[in-house]
């Protein structure tokens, strides 16, 4: 249930490791036995406003350590960067795999195996 229910989910079938391969993204051994051993994350590139592609509407700003989904800007949820992109909810923590990040881009693996591809907004886009 990654990051609420607000991200579609890309369809089964290519694994991971075809998936990164192809995008390029970190090496074979980085992500094997569902680790994140090379990969370090600057929290600063997190912050912004994130969506699934430039033409959807956003789905979730980050500041500081908080998220907000934008349909409910008035409740933020923490969010942790300890061996992955851990999102506090109510009563449920959301454990995702950072297989890469950049200054416009975020590349998930949820704990369900599903791969979330976000895109981050334009900053001087209205709110």
């Amino acid at each position: 249930m990654l990051l609420y229910s607000c991200i579609s989910k890309n369809k089964k079938g290519s694994s991971v490791e075809n998936k990164v391969k192809d995008d390029k993204v970190i090496s074979k051994d980085t992500i094997s036995k569902g680790k994140n051993r090379n990969t370090v994350i600057n929290r600063e590139l997190l912050y912004g406003v994130w969506a699934e592609n430039d033409q959807d509407n956003a789905l979730f700003e980050i500041q500081g350590d908080s998220l907000r989904y934008i349909e409910f800007s008035d409740t933020p949820y923490f969010y942790d960067l300890d061996g992955g992109f851990n999102i506090h909810l109510d009563g449920y923590i959301s454990r995702n795999k950072v297989l890469k990040i950049d200054q416009d881009s975020l590349l998930l693996e949820s704990n369900m195996g599903e791969i979330i591809k976000l895109v981050k907004k334009d900053d001087n886009m209205e709110k």
